[in-house]
């Protein structure tokens, strides 16, 4: 049997993503900052097929952990940055855990063999800082393409110039 692990496969997008796998017949090991905290990730007991699902403590600052945490998986997706709107501290709240987890990440898988693929799951605003609506006079109807100009601005919330800052 196959095995994924998902990085934040508890979180929004990622728990569908984790329903996928397991819907698809795969052994999945899901990440949890803090595996104390289940009711961050009960949810996902209840899936199809939740007796191939395993829960893992990682933090993504630690390379050892990611290390560990790779290391029998033939698939790995990164899908979990943390996203809170009231933010005390933007740089140990946002900036750390998502431009050096991100950093962490593409280092540990570079330097991991056996896996078959890998995922890395963006946001709007690794492309566009100016979340809801997007900046240069866009709509929020208009197809964005590599041929526009990606957009930060230091007055956007920390999450958004986190995202937009590890995904370059």
């Amino acid at each position: 049997m196959k095995k994924v692990g998902i990085i934040g496969g508890s979180g929004f997008i990622g728990s569908y993503i984790t329903k996928q796998f397991l819907d698809n017949g795969y052994e999945v090991k899901v990440s949890a900052t803090d595996i104390t905290r289940e009711y961050k990730y009960e949810h996902l007991m209840a899936l199809k097929n939740a007796e191939n699902l395993y829960i893992s403590e990682l933090n993504v600052e630690n390379k050892a952990a990611l290390k560990d945490f790779v290391k029998d998986c033939d698939l790995v997706i990164h899908s979990g940055t943390p996203f809170q709107l009231d933010v005390e501290n933007p740089q140990t709240d946002l900036f750390d855990p998502t431009i050096k987890g991100t950093e962490n990440f593409l280092e540990v898988i570079n330097d991991t063999p056996g896996i078959e693929k890998v995922v890395l799951v963006a946001s709007v605003a690794a492309y566009n800082t100016n979340f809801p609506l997007p900046a240069g006079g866009k709509n929020t109807s208009d197809t964005f393409s590599e041929k526009d100009t990606p957009f930060i601005s230091e007055e956007s919330h920390p999450y958004a110039q986190a995202k937009f800052i590890a995904n370059q």
